[in-house]
């Protein structure tokens, strides 16, 4: 499912996120940043681009852990210049703002790293093909993260969303999960590893204080009674002991993509 917008729709809202991330983010990047960063045992020596680095927390880890050189781009000005601000002198990080699909460079890289950033692209997999097969060496490594929908949290909205056309989030166009990953990498001879991550957020007491708001506030917008959800609510708590959690039921995942 696509919603009625485009990526440089979206440009504006990051624009803005960033000087109050606890009021946007759920749960705040830098925790999925450093499961991230936690794929690669030993960064030492490598070439990393990361795409969409936002204000740059994952790509000054990544620097600071004997990377050869970190290029971090994000196409909203007000991203990259708390990054440059945030992290001046290092020697071995460079930030660019710009749009990826412009990025030329002499040389390829051994990690591409893409964290919540596809599934806010107009058209996330041949995007998706174009970043391998620009950037990425013959046999480096493509992290990426994207939410996750095979779990309660996603049940719900994923139901809003489409019998009711019911938006909850402001920026996500699409809705990506583990099979459209499938999907694509046996299309294109790509061998595909994941792990979910954010379980309590995907089906505990994270999902229930995250819904307390953000579903209230989505019905209300879309004109429809949020008068029950307390009851909802409860009743989601109670049956999570019931829900058998699985290494792709977190609220995230991680994929790791190569090529065979």
């Amino acid at each position: 499912m696509i919603v009625d917008k485009t990526n440089y729709d979206l440009k504006k809202i990051y624009d803005s996120v960033h000087a109050a991330e606890e009021q946007f983010f759920t749960v705040p990047p830098i925790i999925e940043s450093i499961e991230i960063f936690k794929e690669i045992p030993d960064w030492s020596g490598m070439n990393v681009l990361e795409i969409g680095c936002g204000v740059g927390d994952l790509a000054a880890m990544i620097a600071g852990s004997d990377a050869r050189k970190v290029t971090a781009c994000d196409y909203s000005k007000e991203s990259i210049d708390k990054a440059n601000n945030s992290y001046q002198n290092i020697e071995n990080l460079q930030f660019i703002c710009d749009d990826c699909h412009n990025l030329k460079f002499n040389e390829k890289f051994d990690i591409v790293i893409m964290q919540g950033t596809l599934e806010h692209f107009d058209n996330p997999f041949s995007s998706l093909n174009e970043i391998i097969n620009k950037f990425l060496k013959d046999d480096g490594l493509l992290l990426n993260s994207c939410p996750a929908f095979y779990n309660p949290r996603g049940y719900v909205w994923m139901t809003l969303s489409l019998l009711f056309d019911v938006p909850m989030s402001l920026t996500d166009l699409h809705f990506l999960d583990v099979e459209d990953f499938k999907k694509f990498c046996s299309k294109n001879k790509l061998s595909l590893e994941w792990r979910s991550i954010h379980h309590d957020w995907a089906s505990g007491d994270g999902l229930i204080e995250d819904f307390k708001k953000r579903l209230v506030n989505a019905l209300r917008d879309a004109g429809l009674p949020n008068n029950n959800v307390d009851k909802l609510l409860k009743w989601l708590k109670e049956s999570n002991n019931y829900y058998a959690r699985t290494e792709s039921s977190g609220a995230e995942i991680i994929y790791r993509i190569k090529r065979l």
